[in-house]
């Protein structure tokens, strides 16, 4: 295997380049926040033209994002448009593609795959419309699009097979020339979204604590692989450019530049990093303790792009939560003949637990599915028109899994 382990190097040192600054937060009026708006930590709404002034010296913009969000990829694709047509004239790197995909993506910045096409050549079955927005803007404004992750089967294989799954001959050329391990926050992080996982491979084995240790381990190499892969491609992009590479991954690999940032900081120290981050609450900046939580954090991001929670549902529902109560998950559209209309969910109900899970974002119902076996049933608690009721949601096999039958 021709990736080394390294050591943690000094955080500081690493993540100063990419560390939110402190600023001054002034209050705002509610009715200035609109759904793909950014902000500032701390709240305020910030302009365009300072956007660009603060990303004018950065060769890497990481723009987080949950993956079936469509208000996350309609956001990504006005920050895109936005420094395409400034000076900064980014090239775009995607997590969701791997690089044995290039070629597709190639032809298509060629100008010789068409937008329709393109899914088709990507390998991409489903979910392809959630980013649609982003390739609109990126053939509209010419921005180069590359793959940044690695093919789906390496990092398979990381995690059935540990180190010793990397070994195939055929890998070489796809792993990252230096693996770096996850800094102590982020491994605790990412411990805790393990302790919580009921399903797959990272369902843990009761009474095999030796098992489950193994089986963890093998999760942080195949999150390792993946951060550490898109580090070094989009530095490869930007040097091969010489233009700044906007990235699009999950919140995971950038929130507090933990993942990818920490990783291009350990290739060159001095490649500045900027992150931008959704939030979900519109901020409420009077200065009340009590709506102290409303406000993007310090250190999470040095930007924020506003996304109320909205998710399609691969079970055939809308979510999204309540304008008025950001503790409601409203169900906003259920499509015919989808299981959530077997289950007997309609419109406007509000969906508060799911497998014995306290419901407050679609996300975390997308974590509930998730955490069940495939083709279980999953017991939702809803309430409608004020009275409670329960429902029992059948949960189709999920692709992988029929795949490899």
């Amino acid at each position: 295997m021709r990736c080394k382990i390294l050591t943690l190097l000094s955080a500081v040192m690493l993540l100063s380049a990419c560390a939110a600054q402190t600023r001054q937060t002034p209050s705002s009026p509610q009715e200035n926040y609109v759904e793909g708006g950014l902000l500032l930590p701390g709240g305020a709404p910030l302009a365009e033209e300072s956007f660009i002034r603060e990303l004018a010296d950065v060769q890497f913009i990481l723009v987080g994002e949950i993956h079936n969000s469509y208000c996350d990829h309609t956001a990504q694709a006005r920050i895109l448009e936005t420094l395409a047509r400034s000076d900064i004239k980014p090239v775009l790197g995607l997590e969701m593609v791997s690089r044995d995909k290039q070629a597709a993506l190639d032809s298509f910045n060629d100008g010789k795959l068409s937008l329709e096409d393109l899914p088709g050549a990507l390998g991409w079955k489903s979910g392809f419309d959630l980013y649609r927005p982003v390739f609109e803007i990126a053939r509209a404004y010419n921005v180069p699009v590359y793959a940044l992750n690695l093919p789906r089967e390496i990092v398979r294989s990381a995690r059935i097979n540990g180190l010793d799954g990397l070994e195939n001959p055929k890998y070489q050329e796809w792993l990252p020339k230096h693996l770096i391990l996850p800094m102590p926050a982020q491994q605790k992080v990412l411990a805790d979204f393990y302790a919580n996982a009921k399903t797959g491979m990272l369902k843990q084995k009761k009474n095999n604590p030796k098992q489950n240790k193994v089986a963890f381990d093998r999760f942080i190499l195949a999150q390792s692989l993946w951060d550490c892969s898109m580090a070094e491609n989009a530095v490869a992009v930007h040097e091969m450019t010489k233009r700044p590479v906007m990235v699009l991954a999950g919140t995971m690999h950038v929130d507090y530049g933990w993942g990818i940032a920490y990783r291009i900081a350990s290739v060159d120290m001095f490649l500045r990093s900027k992150l931008v981050s959704p939030w979900r609450t519109r901020p409420v900046t009077d200065g009340k303790a009590e709506n102290a939580s409303t406000l993007p954090p310090k250190g999470k991001a040095d930007f924020f792009y506003y996304c109320p929670p909205s998710m399609k549902s691969r079970l055939g529902m809308t979510l999204a939560n309540s304008q008025d109560d950001y503790g409601d998950v409203v169900v906003e559209n259920v499509v015919p003949g989808s299981p959530a209309e077997k289950s007997g969910l309609k419109k406007g109900d509000v969906i508060y637990e799911a497998g014995g899970r306290s419901i407050s974002t679609p996300y975390d119902l997308h974590l509930a599915s998730m955490a069940e076996k495939n083709g279980d049933t999953l017991e939702l608690k809803i309430t409608r028109e004020g009275a409670k009721r329960a429902l029992k949601l059948e949960l189709p096999q999920r692709a992988e899994t029929v795949k490899n039958k």
